[in-house]
């Protein structure tokens, strides 16, 4: 999503930037050099949130995560956000911290252990994760087709997971199996 104003000749019209993807959800922070562990299912995951310095402190990051966020619960149906930010940035911290943006612990996975590369950018970010509520009953498009209005109410009450729609049955009774155990 980017942000433009338009502006005379003289100012640059970019205000802002967002860059909303999807990404395996496996513990690794997307940075230069991240490798992804095979067979994860992705998630929505926010690479990259720039404001021009003229349009800080206006609430345009705010309204751009917004946006974010309404398009992964109302068009994607996904209930989770997930980020990365560098720990030295502390005004980012603080604004994904008041949006309920939690840290999340990274943990040791034996079968895809942290390249050297990965693990020194470890050491100065932070992943965090956002539980997004149920899609709103305007959501214009739920697995691409738009809603009649009867079911808009049902849908809002339990939306289909990510999982549900975009993982293999195999992963999912993997993922089952592990936790009976």
């Amino acid at each position: 999503v980017l942000a433009l104003e338009s502006t005379s000749a003289e100012r640059q019209p970019f205000a802002g930037l967002v860059d909303l993807s999807l990404w395996p959800d496996d513990g690794r922070v997307r940075a230069p050099g991240a490798r992804s562990k095979p067979g994860a299912c992705s998630k929505p995951y926010v690479l990259n949130l720039c404001i021009d310095p003229a349009y800080r402190r206006r609430g345009l990051a705010r309204a751009l995560m917004a946006l974010c966020e309404r398009v992964v619960r109302d068009v994607w149906v996904d209930s989770v956000m997930l980020l990365h930010v560098e720990d030295d940035k502390v005004p980012a911290n603080t604004m994904y911290e008041n949006m309920n943006y939690s840290p999340v612990k990274y943990t040791f996975d034996q079968e895809f252990p942290y390249s050297k590369a990965e693990a020194k950018v470890l050491g100065n970010v932070t992943w965090r994760r956002k539980l997004l509520p149920p899609p709103s009953a305007s959501a214009p498009i739920v697995l691409g087709l738009a809603l009649p209005e009867e079911a808009a109410p049902a849908l809002a009450t339990a939306p289909p997971s990510w999982e549900d729609m975009w993982c293999d049955e195999d992963e999912e009774v993997a993922e089952d199996e592990e936790e009976e155990e």
